[in-house]
């Protein structure tokens, strides 16, 4: 296992979920290429809401312009959330049977909420989750 990651495993669900260091290093990577695709999403994204926002401080507004930057922000927002669900998905397949039976409709290890209600390193563990998996 990473040494990076070291501290984490020791840390609520993934000390719950007995987690083999493959399967962290799997993990890990998975999240790494998610944050990769995402930054690069968010970056277009806020110069789109940039330029929208030059539009509204134009003179005349720009319809046109202002119709593409809305469908395009729109597409870029969608594609955050279809990176997401199939990182979710790929991270899912990492885990066993019983490990994704533990995990119940807690978020994934590193792919879900983290901090006092939420699991994920440095949160409480597995009780009291809110989010679902949908039969996944």
């Amino acid at each position: 296992m990473r040494d990076d990651w070291k501290d984490e495993q020791e840390q609520p669900p993934l000390k719950e979920l007995d987690l083999s260091d493959d399967q962290v290093n799997k993990l890990i990577d998975l999240h790494a290429e998610l944050q990769k695709k995402q930054i690069a999403l968010h970056r277009k994204i806020d110069a789109d809401q940039e330029k929208i926002g030059d539009l509204y401080d134009a003179e005349k507004l720009d319809e046109t312009q202002l119709k593409k930057l809305v469908k395009e922000k729109a597409e870029l927002q969608a594609e955050l959330q279809i990176n997401h669900r199939n990182s979710v998905d790929k991270a899912l397949a990492v885990l066993t049977a019983e490990q994704k039976e533990k995990l119940g409709d807690c978020p994934i290890p590193f792919f879900g909420p983290q901090g006092d209600k939420f699991p994920g390193p440095g949160g409480k563990g597995l009780k009291g989750c809110q989010h679902r998996h949908r039969g996944r």
